[in-house]
C-alpha cells in the first residue's frame, strides 16, 4: 500500500506540477502508429488502451496524476488504428473486435516487453481483458475503467446482428467550422467536461486548407459490428485471467447489463471493484480519484 500522508502532499502538489506526455510513434504490418508515452522506457512497461472514438490523450489528465508521484512505471498510450492520429485500416476494411487482439499483438512483439502492466478504457477495457485472458502470463495487473470484455451478442442473434451490418451505409464525416463546433457535438453524446472533449477532439482533427475543421478517425469505426463474440466466448477469456484485476465502474456511466457483468466478475481469479461518482469518462472528468486508485492498485504488493 502507498504511504496515505505522501499521497496527501503530492495530491496537493498537481495543480503546479503536470507531468507533459511527450509523442510517441511504431508500425504494425506497415501502417503506422502515433501515440503518446510517459515516464522512463526502463521502468515497468503499462500499455494504455483508449475507448471507442477516443484517443491516446483520454489518457492525458490521469497520467498529469499519476506520473507525478512514480517513477517506476513507463507508459505507451497507442491511438489505436482508425483512431487519433493513427493509420487506418486498408480498403475501407471493417473494425472487427477480434482484430483489435492482432494490433495489440503486433504492437506488443515490437514493443519486446517479456511481461507488462495494461490500463483500458471501456472498449479499450474490453481489448485489455481479453488480452489478459488470452496470455495470461504476460500480463501482470490490469486496471479496467468501465469495461470488463467487450459486448456480446446471443447465438440466436447472430444472423440478424450480421444482416444489420451489411446493410449500413457509412458515409464521410462532413467538415466543420469550428473545434468548437465538434466539442459541443462530443459532449452532447458522451457526456464529459468539455475540456476534456477539447483534448480529445484537437488530436482527432486537422484544419484544411479552406479553413475547415476535418475529423481524422475512420468513418468505418461507426459500422456495427458484423460478427461479436457469444457470452459464453467472453466468459471462457474471463476465466483465464489471472493477474489482480482493478475494475473501476462509474455510478454514471455505461449502461451495462448487471447479470453479464456479474458473471464476468465471477469469473476473476483476483478482482477489486471500486464503483465511484461519475460518468462515462470518469478518468478525464475526476482524474485524481482515479489516479489514487490505480496509484494505491499499483504500489500493493
Amino acid at each position: 500500500m502507498c504511504d496515505r500522508t505522501r499521497w496527501s502532499s503530492l495530491m496537493s502538489d498537481v495543480s503546479s506540477n503536470i507531468h507533459a506526455a511527450r509523442p510517441w510513434s511504431s508500425s504494425i504490418r506497415g501502417l503506422h502508429i502515433e501515440g503518446l508515452a510517459w515516464g522512463n522506457p526502463q521502468a515497468h512497461p503499462v500499455l494504455a488502451l483508449h475507448g471507442w472514438q477516443d484517443n491516446a490523450a483520454s489518457f492525458i489528465p490521469l497520467m498529469s496524476h499519476v506520473m507525478r508521484w512514480t517513477e517506476d512505471l513507463y507508459v505507451v498510450a497507442p491511438d489505436l488504428l482508425g483512431h487519433g492520429r493513427s493509420a487506418w485500416r486498408p480498403h475501407q476494411s471493417a473494425y472487427h473486435f477480434v482484430d483489435w487482439l492482432r494490433d495489440i499483438h503486433d504492437l506488443l512483439q515490437k514493443l519486446s516487453w517479456p511481461q507488462y502492466s495494461m490500463i483500458g478504457h471501456s472498449m479499450g477495457a474490453g481489448i485489455a481483458s481479453l488480452w489478459a485472458g488470452l496470455y495470461p502470463k504476460r500480463c501482470v495487473d490490469l486496471v479496467l475503467i468501465e469495461g470488463l470484455g467487450p459486448l456480446s451478442t446471443p447465438a440466436h442473434e447472430v444472423p440478424e446482428q450480421l444482416a444489420k451490418a451489411l446493410q449500413t451505409s457509412i458515409l464521410p464525416f462532413r467538415e466543420r467550422s469550428s473545434l468548437d463546433e465538434l466539442v459541443r457535438q462530443r459532449c452532447k453524446l458522451t457526456p464529459m467536461k468539455p475540456e476534456n472533449a477539447h483534448c480529445l477532439m484537437t488530436r482527432s482533427t486537422q484544419v484544411s486548407k479552406e479553413g475547415k475543421v476535418q475529423l481524422l478517425q475512420d468513418p468505418m469505426l461507426r459500422m456495427p459490428s458484423l460478427l461479436r463474440f457469444t457470452e459464453d466466448q467472453v466468459l471462457s477469456f474471463m476465466g483465464r485471467i489471472t493477474c489482480r484485476t482493478l475494475l473501476i465502474k462509474a455510478s454514471d456511466g455505461w449502461p451495462f447489463d448487471p447479470s453479464l457483468m456479474q458473471q464476468r466478475l465471477e469469473c476473476l481469479a483476483l478482482v477489486h471493484l471500486e464503483e465511484i461518482e461519475g460518468q462515462h469518462h470518469v478518468h478525464m472528468d475526476d482524474p485524481a480519484q482515479v489516479a489514487r486508485l490505480c496509484y494505491e492498485f499499483w504500489n500493493r504488493a
